[in-house]
């Protein structure tokens, strides 16, 4: 099921973009990323899925390409056909829609490994893998299938041609519609943050993520504004940082190993009701320091369980560069300069901060989700594994979060495990733990 809003595209790109620069970069691999001037600045679609596909092409790309250079071009249907090499085209692409809505397209490149011509028409099914896939044996082969799923319930599809030895060229195309600014709440005059105003305090900063990659985006974003910041790893850091530190703000991951942000937000919360009662009658009582939880919660339920432990806000992952920075003034107030838009923005690049991002696998440097989910399904009915791992194969998320809305309240750390796993787009490893139940 599509669940669409009105989004910024740009700011998503460019999240994506910052996510993966670093890990191309750290195996010695070029990233660049392009963007057409005719392509919509704002859309109405599902960003979830959009981000999910996208993310998964270019996690490939880099995984199988072990030198050369890694490519992401967004344009437009019409202006791509006419710019494409005679390698993309395809019999398999979707006719343009009409107007209002637009066929957006995302080239995904590599000068990676590459796959050989018999194995092309075998990679979108399920379980199936190239032989470079199975050499590296990450996975199920799942990623694909699901990506073109998602691609074709956006009205696209995804389409592949590639060389052994020289590498892939992916074809990711949607249905869109173009949406004014207003559509999404930012003006035509919001401008990219690019320094603090003038006559300000300066304000701290504590950014708490287990992933590096993660933290070093924000902590790049931050330290280029003009902000003062410190960084922690997991929870027990953070409390330790926020006893020295005293930041004005925290941006807190809720998984983390040694102590997750629920916790860690409970204990800062705790501490400051002790300091403000110690503070009783005196003429100065210390400011509670604001909490902006960054999860991938896609249920009311853990939204609130997050606001419920003491967070102030919370956003969703990954955050678009945009978002962050209203977040911050939404609840410090804080006044930044901006960037004048330029007027055109012909076929610009996307990177805007030559910064790092979570490109990585994010479950491997979470908690051990293997052993919750494997506890989890071993007291579930048989009956409902076989409809979860039906919904995963085909990629019917309405059907899976209804089977997850099954699971005993007892059994709460189990439906979190998985939801984090359908979050990340890591379906090909919940399937290998669903077949693992079944032995």
């Amino acid at each position: 099921m599509l669940q669409e809003t009105s989004f910024d595209l740009y700011a998503l790109l460019d999240t994506l973009e910052g996510m993966f620069r670093l890990r191309a970069e750290t195996k010695g691999l070029q990233f660049t990323c392009n963007r057409s001037s005719a392509l919509p600045h704002y859309i109405q679609a599902d960003e979830r899925k959009l981000r999910q596909v996208i993310t998964n092409l270019l996690d490939n790309a880099i995984k199988f390409t072990p030198v050369g250079q890694v490519s992401l071009q967004a344009g437009v249907g019409e202006e791509m056909r006419e710019n494409r090499t005679k390698n993309l085209s395809s019999p398999l692409s979707p006719p343009l829609p009409p107007p209002p809505a637009c066929h957006l397209i995302f080239e995904i490149c590599d000068t990676g490994v590459g796959i050989a011509a018999k194995e092309l028409d075998l990679i979108f099914d399920a379980f199936v893998q190239s032989e470079a896939g199975q050499r590296s044996q990450q996975g199920t082969g799942l990623g694909l299938p699901i990506s073109r799923r998602f691609a074709q319930m956006m009205g696209g599809d995804i389409t592949v041609r590639s060389q052994p030895g020289s590498g892939s060229i992916f074809c990711f195309s949607m249905v869109a519609t173009p949406v004014d600014a207003e559509a999404v709440g930012i003006g035509h005059s919001f401008g990219r943050v690019i320094g603090l105003a003038p006559g300000q305090p300066i304000y701290r900063i504590l950014v708490v993520d287990d992933t590096d990659t993660n933290r070093q985006l924000m902590v790049k974003w931050l330290t280029a504004t003009g902000f003062e910041v410190r960084q922690a790893s997991n929870g027990q850091e953070a409390i330790e940082q926020w006893l020295s530190f005293a930041p004005h703000l925290i941006w807190m991951d809720m998984r983390m190993p040694v102590m997750d942000g629920f916790d860690a937000v409970r204990q800062i919360r705790a501490r400051e009701r002790q300091l403000q009662l110690q503070a009783n009658g005196s003429a100065v009582r210390p400011a509670a320091t604001k909490i902006i939880a960054i999860t991938a919660a896609v249920f009311d339920e853990e939204r609130q369980a997050i606001l419920a432990a003491g967070c102030d806000d919370f956003v969703g992952k990954p955050c678009p560069e945009a978002v962050f920075f209203e977040r911050l003034a939404q609840h410090l107030g804080v006044q930044y300069l901006r960037e004048t838009p330029p007027v055109e923005d012909s076929g610009r690049s996307i990177h805007q901060l030559e910064t790092p991002g979570n490109g990585s696998d994010p479950v491997n440097s979470k908690v051990d989700y293997k052993a919750v989910i494997q506890q989890g399904l071993s007291s579930m009915p048989v009956e409902w594994i076989a409809r979860l791992n039906r919904a995963v194969v085909i990629a019917n998320d309405q059907v899976l979060f209804q089977l997850l809305e099954e699971i005993p309240p007892s059994q709460l750390a189990f439906k979190e495990a998985v939801i984090q796993l359908v979050n990340d787009f890591q379906l090909d490893q919940l399937i290998q733990l669903i077949q693992l139940a079944n032995v």
